[in-house]
């Protein structure tokens, strides 16, 4: 799967809402399907620059990893309160 650079999302965007091309032909010029262009395209009109920023994704286990990770500093931090 190819990844886009928040400059190309935004080109291809600008395109589609400033130039009236179709959101296939922009999917043409960027080797990508049109699906794509719609979604960044949605995403620009609900949200603005900001939805064409693509977001780090944590994996389950690292998730897990930290709410356990919290729970304890939590149960520390609520164990000293009490003895202080």
């Amino acid at each position: 799967m190819a990844k886009y650079s928040y400059k190309q999302r935004l080109e291809a965007v600008m395109k589609v809402t400033e130039k009236h091309m179709s959101c296939k032909a922009v999917g043409r010029l960027l080797g990508c399907g049109d699906t794509h262009v719609r979604r960044w395209v949605k995403r620009y009109e609900n949200f603005g620059v900001e939805g064409l920023i693509r977001k780090p994704r944590i994996s389950p286990m690292i998730m897990k990893t930290m709410n356990i990770l919290l729970s304890t500093i939590q149960k520390i931090v609520k164990n000293f309160k009490t003895i202080t």
